[in-house]
């Protein structure tokens, strides 16, 4: 095949003559886009602060009450929270992200399918219903069949209840379509645990040691008022040196009350700020003569 017949059309793309926008950027114009840039940083980092600090938080821990035992805690309301409030719990010095405690699960065995022993090799100490033995009541498992779920992050499912004195707590409706498309229940009979909205909410693994996750939400106003919460405690986090809260919040347009966000907008900001101003005192005060026309010369 001859030369001619390989070259490529005779097109500005093709032959790369598209125009190209090059600027060179001055003090002047740096310092103009640093400080349009500090606008953008400030005026969202103020509206997400202003935001997230509007929204209502309060929350009480309950170390103090005895596994196994009934328990209840007060926690003083200050102000009245808009519906709908949420529950939480938060767990303190779990490390959720250890490397063999996220592989140790089945996403195949999640959605309602058969696994492979190949991937069933995650749940390694995990894997049978002898391994479980202990962790589900009122329910007779072959201890040699695979335990539905399996795994060590379903075996360490949070399992404390909650009721609050005069106030409903919803469980249902907690999670988004995604997350429930993803876990299906093929046997209530074979699987050790409940695979509700609270297990699919604990599945989803936190990065950080201290985390909250969802439990409930109150569907209407909680009032300013001292508030009894009943705790059922079966959650032991004394082998690790854990603690445990339980926290009720509202949410808003940019969720609940978490401040940082917004810092790290502003703090962004005010760096931007500080480089215009540089920038600025560049062009004002060390003006530089052209020595060669060419803009892009070095020598300037």
């Amino acid at each position: 095949m001859s030369e001619i017949s390989n070259r490529p059309k005779d097109t500005a793309f093709r032959q790369q003559r598209l125009k190209a926008f090059k600027p060179v950027h001055t003090a002047k114009s740096s310092a103009l886009i640093f400080l349009g840039s500090s606008l953008i940083f400030f005026t969202f980092g103020i509206l997400l602060y202003v935001e997230c600090n509007n929204q209502k938080e309060y929350w009480t821990t309950y170390d103090h009450c005895n596994i196994d035992e009934p328990c209840s805690v007060k926690l003083q309301i200050s102000s009245t929270m808009q519906h709908p409030v949420y529950v939480y719990y938060q767990l303190t010095n779990f490390y959720q992200n250890h490397r063999l405690y996220v592989k140790s699960k089945s996403y195949t065995q999640l959605r309602g399918d058969k696994p492979s022993s190949t991937e069933l090799e995650n749940c390694k100490g995990a894997r049978y219903n002898k391994d479980f033995t202990g962790y589900y009541k009122g329910k007779t498992l072959d201890p040699d069949t695979t335990a539905r779920p399996c795994g060590l992050i379903a075996r360490s499912v949070f399992n404390d209840t909650f009721t609050i004195e005069g106030y409903d707590i919803d469980t249902e409706d907690i999670t988004t379509e995604t997350d429930r498309k993803m876990f299906k229940s093929v046997d209530k009979s074979k699987e050790w645990t409940n695979m509700n909205e609270k297990f699919i909410n604990w599945m989803k693994i936190a990065p950080l040691p201290t985390f909250r996750k969802l439990y409930g939400a109150i569907r209407k106003d909680v009032e300013s008022e001292e508030i009894t919460i009943n705790v059922g405690n079966h959650y032991d986090v004394s082998e690790w040196d854990g603690e445990k809260a339980i926290v009720l919040s509202t949410s808003g347009m940019f969720g609940g009350k978490n401040i940082v966000l917004g810092v790290v907008f502003i703090t962004a900001g005010v760096f931007c700020f500080v480089c215009s101003l540089v920038f600025t005192s560049a062009a004002l005060f060390c003006k530089q003569k052209w020595v060669d026309q060419d803009p892009r010369s070095w020598k300037f």
